[in-house]
Parts: structure tokens; C-alpha cells; sequence
């Protein structure tokens, strides 16, 4: 046996990849992306952090164990890629020397999608991974299901409240227009969990303890960015990669639920792929992907009766093609009859919605999750009538990327 990531001489990177938050790691094996991987992808203390968020131990939760996920491969030679992390700051893995390792992929820790060395990603570990149709798909555990009902604004609020005593709520108030914007206060976010307070008088002794604002304010607005980053919304992640390194969004928000806090398992299958959540609020969920591949069909019937100088008209349908892509219609040698294609002025979107129920003795609420990433277009192969006769007809409509035939008996009288 030999150690290839640890604290030892003879591993090659030191533990959790530099970053000692990492609490653990799984392993995917991958087949589809010119040779074989091993993709490791990294799991927080996620436990933890909710345990000591409902004790009210904030410094723990921030200085120790939060930490967005990141994912890693190594091939059979044992050569080390970073796919998805950060590439500065905590959350930057790193080499034994302490280097920071340099990123092949497109996305940070935990999918965060901002900028800079700040990250507050709640995807504190990728749960699965899997493959399917040559791709590769990943989903998250989204801590972010606990900001449901401003619970971190307790959290924090009784943090500061228990260090400081008396001075706790003025303190708080006079910080919080600065985490959440102007005109924030205790009131306006918690509710009435305090009785009014003479805040003008609290303020005005804030201008004589400026150490100790100074002391909390990195604590508080760390928290509070990061328990309150919207950016990406409550809800596991699903991302997807064509090529191993670049991940796209499926879903950013548990298909439009946000207790669906994890994608618990991805099953692949000559089916399509079948996604299972965790929700322990309001049950788990079984979902049905499968990509909608680009497609012409052509909708004609088996014969065709005609004048001569007269036109009849076949419908084609464009699924998930391009909206600018060229259709070419072919059609085999006759003298009967001839062909032509024309759009169609309208366009509509292929989508799909999912509702989630209100139920006012659960609390359930309803969420909608549309698709609408696949134009659907329609276009008419034109048949106009020549010479007497009967033919019969092949019509091949095609573009680059599919193509679709049919085969009609045309007579012209």
C-alpha cells in the first residue's frame, strides 16, 4: 500500500489536498473522457457546521469547518488535476510546499459563481457523481436549505447577545445596515424577538467603543454574507460536464425546491438518468433526466391526390436545433410533383414545469421549475402538383446534425 495524499514523506499532496477542513473524499471512476480517471470530490464537516449553527458557536462553524466542495482526478500514472476549486484564498488547494494549485476546470469551490477570494458557497460536499450518454454529472449537499426562516439571523443575533450582554442588541443593529443594506434592522429581520430598544442612545455610546466594533466587525460580516449569499439559492446543485474539466448548471435550486437539500443518488439507465433527493422536510423525490436530443420529424401522410398547379403541404418539427441552423430538403427525381421548404413565422419553447403544493396544515409552499432551453420550430415541405401521374416520392430533410425521411405516393390529375 502506498499513501498518496496525507502528512507523511511519501505522499504526494499533503491532507485534504492542503485544505484541513476537508473533512473526508469519495471516488468516481471515469471512462469517457479519452482515458481513465479516478475524480475525487471532497465532503465538509456538514453535521458539524449545523450542530454548532443551532448551538450559536459561529466562530467554530467559520474558523473550522465550513468549506465549499471541490473535485479533484488523478490518472493511472498518479498525475493530479485540479477540476473544480478555488484558486486563491482559504478554499484554494494547495501542493506540500504550500503552492496553490493551478485549476483546469471552469468552476470554483463549491460552484460558487462570484468572483474573488471570498467564497460562500453553502455546497459544503459533492454527494454523487455519475455518467451518463458520455457525460458527466455531479450533485451537491446545499447547506443553504437552513436559511429558511432567517434561522442564521438568530444564530447570529444570539451569538453577539451572548459575548457581549446589554451592549449585544446595539451592536448588532447598528452592523446589520452594512451586511443586508440601509434601512435593515433587528426588527425588520427577526422580528420581535426583542422589545424596543432605546437604539439612538446604543449607537451613541458605539462611537466610544470603536475597538470593540472593530474587533466584531470581520466576524459579522463574514457570517453574514455568508449565511445570506443568494447567489446561489437554497437547494442542491446538479451540474453536468461534456468534457470532464467544464461544468454547466442543471439546477441550481433542487428543481425549484429548496428543501430538496441533496442529489442523494443518480442512477444511469438505457431510461434516461433517474435523479433521487434528500428532503427531510417534506419527503424525497424521484426525477427523470434525459437530454432532449436534437430532432426532425416529419409528419406526412402515406399518399397525396393533386391538380395540377395545385399544392398540398407536410409539416416538419425542429426539437432542440439551433435557432439560426439551414435545413436542406432533398427530393429523389420526379416529374410529378416538386418540393419546397419553408419556416414557419412562429416559434415556441419546449418546456417543462414542476409545482410543488401549498398545503396550509404541512407549510408546504409551491415552487415552479421551468425548462426552456429547446426550441421547438416548425417547418412545411410544399408539394405542388406538375404533370399527370403517380409517383412515388422520397423527401429527406437534413442538417448538419440530423436528418429525418419520408415517402409519399403523389398523383396529380
Amino acid at each position: 500500500m502506498q499513501i498518496i495524499v496525507g502528512d507523511n514523506a511519501a505522499a504526494k499532496y499533503p491532507s485534504g489536498m492542503g485544505i484541513n477542513r476537508n473533512m473526508s473524499a469519495s471516488g468516481f471512476r471515469s471512462s469517457s473522457f479519452g482515458k481513465e480517471y479516478i475524480y475525487i470530490s471532497t465532503y465538509a464537516n456538514g453535521p458539524g457546521v449545523i450542530g454548532n449553527m443551532g448551538l450559536g458557536d459561529m466562530d467554530r462553524v467559520l474558523n473550522e469547518q465550513f468549506c465549499p466542495s471541490q473535485m479533484f482526478r488523478f490518472d493511472a500514472d498518479d498525475n493530479w488535476e485540479v477540476i473544480v476549486a478555488d484558486t486563491e484564498g482559504l478554499f484554494a488547494p494547495k501542493d506540500k510546499a504550500g503552492n496553490v494549485l493551478p485549476r483546469i476546470g471552469n468552476q470554483r469551490s463549491g460552484f460558487y459563481p462570484g468572483a474573488g477570494a471570498f467564497n460562500p458557497s453553502m455546497n459544503q460536499y459533492i454527494w454523487w457523481m455519475a455518467e451518463y450518454d458520455g457525460k458527466m454529472y455531479a450533485t451537491t449537499w446545499d447547506l443553504g436549505v437552513f436559511k429558511k426562516d432567517n434561522l442564521p439571523i438568530f444564530l447570529l443575533i444570539n451569538t453577539i447577545i451572548g459575548r457581549l450582554g446589554e451592549e449585544g442588541p446595539a451592536i448588532v443593529e447598528a452592523l446589520l445596515p452594512y451586511a443586508f443594506g440601509p434601512g435593515t434592522s433587528i426588527f425588520t429581520i427577526a422580528g420581535n424577538i426583542f422589545k424596543t430598544l432605546p437604539v439612538a442612545f446604543k449607537m451613541a455610546r458605539l462611537v466610544f467603543q470603536q475597538g470593540l466594533v472593530r474587533e466584531l466587525v470581520p466576524l459579522l460580516l463574514d457570517a453574514a454574507r455568508m449565511l445570506f449569499n443568494f447567489k446561489n439559492p437554497a437547494g442542491f446543485d446538479l451540474f453536468v460536464s461534456e468534457d470532464g474539466k467544464n461544468f454547466s448548471p442543471v439546477t441550481v435550486n433542487g428543481f425549484g425546491n429548496q428543501e430538496n437539500y441533496g442529489g442523494r443518488v443518480l442512477l444511469p439507465s438505457k431510461y434516461g438518468m433517474f435523479v433521487c433527493t434528500a428532503n427531510p422536510f417534506g419527503g424525497g423525490q424521484v426525477w427523470h433526466l434525459d437530454d432532449i436530443k436534437p430532432a426532425l420529424t416529419i409528419n406526412a401522410p402515406a399518399g397525396i391526390q393533386l391538380e395540377a398547379g395545385e399544392t398540398a403541404k407536410v409539416s416538419v418539427q425542429a426539437l432542440g436545433l439551433p435557432a439560426d441552423v439551414l435545413l436542406v430538403l432533398t427530393q429523389a427525381a420526379g416529374g410529378v410533383a416538386e418540393a419546397s421548404l419553408a419556416k414557419r413565422s412562429e416559434t415556441t419553447i419546449y418546456d417543462y414545469s414542476n409545482t410543488i403544493g401549498l398545503s396550509p396544515i404541512l407549510k408546504r409552499y409551491t415552487e415552479t421549475f421551468t425548462m426552456d432551453e429547446y426550441n421547438s420550430e416548425m417547418y412545411d415541405i410544399q408539394i405542388t402538383g406538375l404533370a399527370p401521374g403517380t409517383e412515388t416520392l422520397t423527401f429527406e430533410v437534413s442538417c448538419a446534425r440530423v436528418t429525418a425521411t419520408c415517402t409519399i405516393e403523389v398523383t396529380v390529375s
